[in-house]
């Protein structure tokens, strides 16, 4: 079962930062930061409020790991892999996002056509590793 540490250590992965770089952004005790992600102690409401808003996800994903999407945006992303295609996404320059989306687009439309929808991970591990 994923932990609010887990959770967050990931976004700090995905995003590419230091815990100090966090602590700064966030305006948080470096020490506070590293005592969260060792598990030795739980964020206050504030501070969950803090990283919410820091790596646009919503409290409840930092709480629960449902409904990453925040306010600002629409639908609900529960996969970890959804979100790490967003947070790569987010780092392209604009020409290799719109090469992205062509290739999401033909491959939808092609697993649409074969009658393949993809509801699960393992489906698509399963899906990748025939295709390779």
């Amino acid at each position: 079962m994923e932990t609010i540490t887990k959770r967050l250590a990931d976004l700090i992965a995905l995003k590419g930062i230091k815990n100090t770089d966090l602590a700064k952004a966030t305006e948080t005790n470096a020490s506070t930061i590293s005592r969260i992600l060792n598990g030795i102690q739980t964020p206050t409401a504030d501070t969950l409020y803090k990283f919410a808003q820091y790596f646009d996800v919503t409290m409840e994903y930092l709480l629960t790991g449902k409904n990453i999407i925040s306010n600002n945006c629409t639908g609900a992303i529960t996969e970890p892999n959804e979100l790490k295609l967003i947070a790569h996404y987010r780092q392209m320059n604009i020409v290799d996002q719109e090469d992205i989306l062509l290739i999401a687009e033909m491959k939808a439309k092609k697993n649409k056509r074969k009658g393949k929808v993809m509801s699960s991970h393992s489906e698509n591990d399963k899906l990748t590793s025939e295709t390779a």
